[in-house]
């Protein structure tokens, strides 16, 4: 008896301790909703599954819905394809560990997605009476499926399927491991599922079965083997139930413990430890009558999902209960959630019973919400300590301002603008807090001014900016002790009448001492050691200027603060100050900068600037040029913020303020990342239209998302692929940077748009790579890369080309063939009428030249008249034979080479001048000898040489003459030289005037210069000689 007492003490106790009746805090997720308006096919949601790869799931009444963060893929029913969905009304989706899809239909049982072929395979169960099912929940666990039906469970060993396998390998390679009626003898615990009866079915991760009627709990053990299986029974008094409250519980298993079993019975979720056979959890709900629970779903985080009318999510780490809200249309939606899943990066996915999908991210961004509009709350935060005895006294005394307040190094609080009963009277104070009395200084007492801001320095020193109103601006150091103005500093500016806008708005000391003031006139900055102010303004055109002048925030960066200001504008986004050459680099919203009024800067230890704009906070990472924006969605209490509003905390947290409140955060907490996810490609169009893998499998060698390779046909040069990163927080948060190897080396710049189009490409093969970011800006650890490759047409391919080369090689080796023979029987004819004129004119010219001869000699000197004549004959035909022999030596193609030339021109000089008594010197350059001429070259050259030699003997009067034959750049140089009387060369001896030394005379020769595509240059002068000189290329 006594041990049963103990027993009992221990199983009661923990219920008293935990079961305390709770009020559930409230917890309104920020989110979004995926209806039919984002591609779903049906809001009706049976069940969600992310799978291993991390595409989402849906199982709906309207086919099987697969969503990658930018588009919903939907699989139906096709009527033309036997491997479609035979029924698109699906009631679960799952997938084994294979990777394996494994879908439940209303009508026509079980099948398995391959995601590679996108086809549905039949499972055919083995030992089944019937295919068909009445199917209640599938589960899936180390190689083994449960099948819940609503009249039996039975276990499956799946081990030896493989993915891929056909309908009759499936059936194969599937065995039975237990059937629940087969092994059940008592009829009354036969399973019959009833919505009434409150059945359910668990598995646990020992593997026992519990299976829950509406008096006792089955509990169905595994032997070692799993060979054999053992029925025992559990009473409800082992989990502290009566039988009546038994009848309506509601048991789930926890998938993140190995010994705990979730209930809900009497308005109250119990936590039992099966292991130790004790209630170790319990939440109690102060509910004003009994609530049945008409969902339970443990989550993988090891949280509980539960409907006792409204929906709840229980979490066992501090055994608290949070009511969930979420609303739909500006309505709190309060419906039961049909599936809930948590995914493996910590966002919740909440299914519907006609709605659709409501998705939140359960890890946001850990930003403290102050929605408070006093900024006596905000200045609690910035001065924690000792602030809550002094906040009435503060308030009854002092109108605080961001920009009238500040706490010196020694604990003091400043403040101006004091407030007196009859109205607002100028003055500095200073309050030391612990309910002293303030004092009082008369810097402004008496004086009209705009506002005053008040600042200490680095060297602990005290400063107030005084805007005095239609007058001076000046900048003040004060005597902490005394009030005394110890130094006054005018700014060099003009009254400004601005009713909206303050003049300044943010001061900061750099390590050198100077002053750098926002203002809206630009940038100042005063100049300690110089005493001296510098001014940047915004120049327009000139975009290394200040992007505008009104300046709202300046802030030192945190990695160069020697040398590097950051400033932000209204309107302009911000820009970094060099300090030494004034040179800015401007930053927009067209850079990631969600818009261009930013009206804070704080900077990190960890080279971060944060920025409160219009929409929202701005992280920027000054290293890395990226932005990580948050608004609204991110858990921050609103998107507009204040200019002014905005400080460093004691312990580094940052504070900002906006029209919806006060946001506080420590940067490195809102900055913890999630893990990379994989970039996979999600889509194909080709010349403008959608390519899908079942209609166009010329084009790919599987569905996109599982593609290696893409073929484009000829023409088909212009292609575009999409591609997402697998995380499911705002589009917006995500980069892609990508290239076309083969086509460019180099990444694009990182951006948000997750499509690549490329147009007029050349055939060929190229790999696309692919990289992405997650929403917090981490990259994936590996692109993603396909093959494409663009079929040439026929005249493009490279058998083509290499026979149009070719047959262009072959007619033009022809087309030389041709002209050589041509050539060949030029010089043939050339050779025969040289070899005709020397026999028959020559032999001719010969024998009437002998015959003049002898004619003369036998008249003697009888016939003068006569003897004339003969000698006159013989004479031209000694000069007709003398021109033959020239002829016949030109045309002879055995004498095309300067060599035979050189000896022509050699033999003729020496027999014309040495008879006549001159000397000659005969000069050649050797590598003349080698030179190749045609037959019109030689001819000019030689015959205008010995047009040079006729008229050096005949009209020089000479004694020497000098010939040089060289070869330069490309030019062969012929000089004949004389010592002769030279004579004086006339405007009407140039070419075309007719003048003549003897036969042809310079005309001759300029023209046979011409026909080389040569110069002719002539130097003589009376008494001076003579030099003919000839340049003509080869």
């Amino acid at each position: 008896m006594r041990k049963k007492v103990i027993l009992l003490f221990y199983l009661v106790v923990p219920v008293y301790l935990f079961a305390r009746p709770i009020s559930p805090d409230e917890w309104r997720l920020t989110g979004e909703w995926l209806t039919a308006n984002n591609g779903l096919s049906q809001g009706m949601i049976n069940g969600i599954l992310e799978d291993k790869e991390g595409y989402m799931w849906f199982a709906t009444k309207d086919g099987l819905n697969r969503y990658d963060g930018y588009r919903i893929k939907v699989f139906r029913q096709d009527p033309d394809d036997p491997y479609s969905l035979p029924d698109n009304y699906i009631t679960s989706v799952s997938e084994d560990g294979k990777n394996n899809i494994w879908v439940t239909t209303l009508f026509h049982g079980i099948y398995i997605f391959n995601k590679q072929t996108e086809r549905f395979i039949k499972v055919a169960l083995p030992k089944r009476k019937s295919q068909a099912y009445n199917l209640v929940n599938i589960i899936f666990r180390n190689n083994y499926l449960l099948l819940h039906e609503t009249d039996d469970i039975s276990l499956y060993d799946i081990s030896k399927m493989e993915a891929g396998d056909t309908g009759y390998a499936v059936e194969k390679s599937i065995r039975l491991a237990f059937r629940y009626n087969d092994i059940q003898r008592n009829n009354r615990y036969r399973y019959s599922f009833s919505e009434r009866s409150n059945s359910t079915v668990s598995w646990l991760p020992n593997n026992n079965i519990w299976v829950k009627f509406t008096d006792t709990l089955i509990a169905v053990k595994p032997s070692a083997t799993r060979a054999k299986w053992m029925v025992e029974g559990i009473a409800s008094t082992s989990l502290l139930l009566s039988k009546q409250a038994f009848g309506g519980a509601v048991i789930e298993h926890s998938p993140a413990s190995d010994s705990i079993v979730y209930y809900y019975a009497n308005n109250t979720l119990y936590g039992y430890n099966y292991k130790r056979n004790n209630v170790s959890l319990t939440a109690s709900f102060s509910f004003t009558r009994a609530q049945a629970c008409q969902k339970l779903q443990s989550l993988p985080d090891g949280s509980v999902y539960l409907f006792p009318g409204k929906s709840y999510i229980f979490d066992p780490q501090t055994a608290s209960v949070k009511k969930i809200y979420v609303e739909r249309k500006n309505q709190l939606f309060t419906a039961m959630y049909t599936s809930v899943c948590v995914g493996k990066h910590r966002d919740m996915w909440l299914g519907t019973a006609g709605f659709g999908v409501f998705k939140t991210d359960l890890q946001r961004p850990a930003f403290e919400i102050h929605t408070t509009y006093s900024n006596i709350d905000a200045f609690r935060l910035l001065y924690p300590d000792n602030w809550e005895k002094t906040t009435g006294f503060i308030k009854k005394n002092i109108s605080l301002d961001f920009i009238n307040f500040t706490r010196d190094s020694e604990g003091n609080y400043w403040f101006t603008n004091f407030l007196e009963k009859k109205g607002t009277e100028g003055c500095l104070v200073k309050y030391s807090g612990d309910g002293k009395p303030l004092k009082k200084f008369n810097l402004l007492k008496g004086t009209l001014y705009g506002y005053a801001k008040v600042f200490e320095d680095r060297q602990k020193r005290l400063w107030v900016f005084i805007d005095e109103s239609g007058r001076n601006k000046k900048w003040c150091r004060i005597n902490k002790q005394t009030g005394a103005v110890e130094q006054a500093i005018y700014f060099p500016v003009k009254n400004i009448d601005n009713g909206q806008y303050s003049f300044l708005f943010k001061i900061l000391q750099d390590a050198e001492g100077n002053f750098w003031f926002a203002t809206i006139q630009g940038l100042y900055k005063y100049d300690v050691s110089e005493g001296i102010w510098v001014n940047w303004r915004n120049v327009p055109g000139n975009t290394t200027s200040l992007p505008s002048d009104m300046v709202f925030t300046i802030c030192a960066d945190p990695l160069q603060p020697d040398s590097i200001i950051w400033a932000g504008t209204n309107g302009a986004g911000f820009c970094s100050i060099d300090t030494h050459t004034g040179v800015c680099k401007r930053y927009s919203d067209k850079d990631g900068l969600p818009n261009n009024v930013v009206y804070g800067i704080l900077a990190d230890r960890h080279g971060n600037l944060w920025m409160s704009t219009n929409k929202g906070l701005s992280c920027f990472n000054i290293a890395s040029r990226m932005y990580r924006n948050y608004s609204g969605p991110d858990n921050l209490p609103g998107d507009e913020f204040n200019r002014n509003q905005y400080f460093m905390l004691p312990d580094e947290r940052m504070m900002f303020g906006g029209v919806d409140g006060y946001v506080v955060f420590d940067p490195v907490q809102v900055l913890q990342p999630k893990p990379p996810v994989p970039v996979v490609f999600t889509g194909l169009s080709v010349s403008n239209r959608v390519a899908e893998w079942k209609n166009d499998k010329l084009l790919m060698d599987g569905p996109i998302e599982y593609a290696g390779n893409i073929i484009l046909q000829p023409g088909q040069n212009t292609f575009s692929i999409s591609f997402a990163s697998l995380d499911y927080r705002s589009n917006d948060k995500k980069f892609y940077t990508y290239k076309l190897e083969g086509l460019a080396d180099s990444w694009t710049a990182p951006a948000t748009k997750n499509e690549a189009t490329y147009t007029n490409l050349s055939p060929g093969t190229y790999t696309f790579y692919v990289r992405g970011t997650n929403a917090d800006g981490v990259w994936c650890t590996n692109p993603r890369s396909i093959k494409v490759a663009l079929l040439p047409y026929w005249y493009q391919t490279i058998l083509f080309k290499v026979m149009v080369l070719l047959i262009v090689a072959a007619s033009v080796y022809t087309l030389y063939r041709y002209r050589l023979s041509q050539q060949v029987k030029l010089l043939t004819i050339r050779n025969r009428i040289a070899g005709d004129l020397h026999d028959e004119i020559g032999s001719t010219l010969s024998s009437i030249s002998l015959s003049s001869t002898i004619i003369q000699q036998k008249l003697g000197n009888e016939q003068k008249d006569v003897n004339a004549l003969l000698g006159q004959i013989s004479t031209n035909t000694d000069n007709m034979m003398e021109a033959m022999s020239d002829i016949v030596w030109a045309v002879n193609t055995g004498n095309d080479n300067m060599e035979s030339v050189v000896n022509r021109m050699r033999a003729f000089a020496i027999e014309t001048l040495e008879p006549a008594g001159i000397d000659i010197d005969f000069s050649v350059d050797p590598s003349i000898y080698k030179q190749t001429i045609d037959m019109v070259q030689r001819k000019n050259v030689y015959l205008l040489f010995k047009e040079t030699i006729n008229n050096a003997v005949k009209y020089a009067a000479c004694k020497k003459v000098w010939v040089l034959l060289d070869k330069k750049d490309g030019e062969i140089r012929l000089c004949i030289k004389d010592d002769g009387k030279g004579f004086a060369l006339q405007k009407n001896s140039l070419p075309g005037n007719g003048v003549s030394l003897g036969g042809n005379g310079l005309p001759g020769m300029h023209r046979r210069a011409a026909e080389l595509r040569g110069k002719l240059h002539i130097q003589t002068a009376p008494g001076a000689g003579t030099c003919i000189t000839l340049l003509f290329p080869v």
